[in-house]
């Protein structure tokens, strides 16, 4: 990283004034071509590394309020540092009082630029670990497992590593889906109310069976919905057998 620093005190504080830099230390003025010769290298690697290991370890403590102090610090040198620019906001709506809906609104926001500057990263190893590492945190915040498996596939494109996570996170997605119908169709109030939920599953089913036909919640899935048709053929069969009992009685009557 470079930056300007003045030859008289040694400040870093200069700033461009009237076409020429002042440094704010010792009021020395220097022309753009002087500033120019001027500039040097600093080294913040060590600044950086340190910040990240605080970070981690706040993170691990759950003391979220430490996690983005030291996260923002690394921004400040590093703004395309993707871990940093994630669990900045990760360790801020993290913190307690606020709401489900702006926790996730605000990390569905920082995504994008999250993925992207992964893939700036040449390794393909320390790309896919850093995914995998996201994924495993945004378990959490099942609403955005989907989002995120869209972002990735825009991002990184359709290979077998991408489309494992994307099978990961619609898997999440239809159990969920699977678990609450299951709760639920014993009550029929409950198991209406749920019907558009039910039927939400659908697009997950149908992501599941192109890129892994396999999975345990997709078969699940297709059980249940056959047990859920077989049901609503039941339940008409009975309620046509009552209205014929019912017309019955009434010939009978007359």
């Amino acid at each position: 990283m470079k930056q300007l620093v003045c030859e008289m005190c040694g400040s870093k504080e200069l700033v461009k004034q009237d076409g020429v830099f002042v440094c704010q230390s010792c009021s020395t003025k220097y022309s753009v071509e002087e500033a120019k010769k001027m500039m040097v290298t600093i080294d913040n690697s060590g600044k950086v590394e340190n910040a990240l290991k605080s970070a981690r370890r706040a993170m691990e403590n759950k003391s979220y309020e430490q996690a983005e102090k030291f996260y923002n610090i690394v921004l400040e040198e590093e703004p395309e540092n993707w871990e940093a620019t994630f669990y900045s906001v990760y360790s801020s709506v993290s913190k307690p009082g606020l709401g489900r809906l702006n926790a996730e609104d605000s990390i569905k926001s920082c995504l994008g630029t999250v993925l992207k500057d992964i893939k700036k990263i040449e390794d393909t190893t320390q790309q896919n670990e850093a995914i995998k590492q996201i994924h495993t945190d945004l378990r959490y915040f099942e609403e955005i497992l989907c989002v995120f498996a869209n972002e990735l596939i825009s991002k990184f494109g359709e290979n077998e590593f991408t489309n494992s996570i994307r099978a990961q996170c619609f898997e999440i997605l239809l159990k969920r889906e699977n678990n609450l119908y299951t709760m639920n169709k014993n009550d029929w109030t409950k198991a209406q109310a749920h019907a558009k939920r039910f039927n939400s599953a659908i697009f997950y089913a149908n992501v599941l069976t192109k890129i892994k036909p396999t999975s345990y919640e997709l078969a699940r899935y297709n059980k249940l919905k056959e047990q859920d048709k077989k049901s609503n053929i039941t339940c008409g069969v009975i309620a046509l057998a009552i209205i014929i009992g019912l017309i019955v009685s009434v010939i009978s009557g007359v």
